[in-house]
């Protein structure tokens, strides 16, 4: 099991439309593989959620998952705790909040989304989510096996490279 995942999330324009969609990555913060992702026109607790429960069927569960405190009122719904929050209680998930500033924290979805942004090309030629997700998908298989090949020492993760979102 790994130690920790951290999720964030990012505003990607969609080629030269002018829209935008919402990334969310799932990073295994010790081998820094991508494990989950998953990309939509809007965000909430249940994407979120969906992002989540198939990495954690592909890899199992972390003991806990890092996010920033932009992702504070995703996991507090209007009555409560969101659906989200209540996956992570049910896989016994310690959700952990960044300390802000914190590089040791912060930054492991940022090089992901930077490596993104200078590498993948197909999401500069998107016009829709569908091509975007395509394009991305392949990206990320990509970039899991560089990542892979650089850092064995994660054997659950290494034997499974191929990223799925929903």
């Amino acid at each position: 099991m790994s130690r920790r995942w951290t999720l964030d999330l990012f505003a990607y324009p969609l080629g030269s439309t002018g829209r935008r969609a919402f990334l969310a990555l799932l990073v295994d913060d010790d081998s820094r593989l991508v494990v989950g992702f998953g990309m939509h026109r809007q965000l909430c607790a249940g994407r979120l959620q969906r992002v989540v429960r198939i990495a954690l069927g592909r890899f199992g569960p972390p003991r806990e998952i890092l996010f920033d405190h932009g992702l504070h009122a995703v996991l507090r719904g209007k009555c409560g705790r969101s659906h989200l929050y209540q996956e992570l209680e049910k896989h016994r998930i310690v959700p952990v909040w960044a300390k802000p500033n914190d590089a040791l924290q912060l930054g492991k979805c940022e090089q992901v989304y930077d490596t993104l942004l200078r590498e993948c090309d197909a999401l500069e030629v998107a016009q829709d989510l569908d091509s975007a997700r395509r394009g991305l998908r392949a990206f990320l298989h990509s970039y899991n096996e560089r990542h892979r090949q650089r850092h064995e020492a994660a054997p659950t993760l290494a034997t499974a490279p191929e990223v799925h979102d929903e």
